[in-house]
């Protein structure tokens, strides 16, 4: 039996056109600054999970 698979909606950046999966926002109109934090904590919290 074939198992069902939901498609899952997508929106686009107005902006960029970037393909965004439900709920995701788009980083194509954040400063350096806010693209560097956020690198820092996701960074931050893949050691966290490391232990």
């Amino acid at each position: 039996m074939r198992a069902l698979h939901k498609k899952t909606p997508y929106r686009v950046c107005p902006h960029c056109g970037a393909h965004l999966d439900a709920g995701e926002t788009c980083d194509c109109r954040q400063t350096k600054q806010e693209q560097r934090t956020a690198v820092e904590r996701v960074i931050a919290q893949a050691a966290a999970c490391r232990g």
